[in-house]
């Protein structure tokens, strides 16, 4: 599972109320969960902030290089 969709289930929060705290649409933050797209630089400062570091752009890195592997 990945990390970001990991963190929100253990908390209960849903991606639409993330979406709404970081100030992105809710479908952006569907494909990160679903690994269809990589944050951007804005939004890796955001998420890593909105989880207080428990989440940060080397999950992101890490997970697309395990999809990668995988292919």
């Amino acid at each position: 599972m990945h990390k970001l969709a990991e963190y929100l289930a253990d908390r209960e929060i849903s991606p639409d109320k993330f979406a709404e705290t970081i100030g992105v649409d809710r479908s952006t933050v569907f494909r990160w969960i679903d690994g269809k797209s990589m944050p951007r630089k804005r939004h890796l400062k955001a998420i890593a902030k909105a989880t207080g570091g428990k989440v940060t752009a080397a999950h992101f890195v890490a997970d697309e290089d395990e999809f990668r592997s995988a292919a």
